[in-house]
């Protein structure tokens, strides 16, 4: 089972770009979170690999 961090960062995945739409934010604006958030995601699964395997 998931940790609770885990399923709030999903949760927050999944929220975030619907509150954007409905807010009317432009294609553009949600392309650009979007990227962002993927960057994000790589990030933090390599400094989770390091660390798994760091240790």
């Amino acid at each position: 089972m998931p940790s609770r961090t885990t399923l709030i960062i999903i949760g927050a995945v999944i929220a975030i770009p619907l509150i954007f739409a409905a807010l009317g934010a432009s294609q553009a604006a949600g392309l650009v979170f979007g990227v962002l958030l993927v960057v994000v995601g790589l990030a933090w699964t390599l400094a989770g690999s390091r660390g798994a395997g760091g240790e």
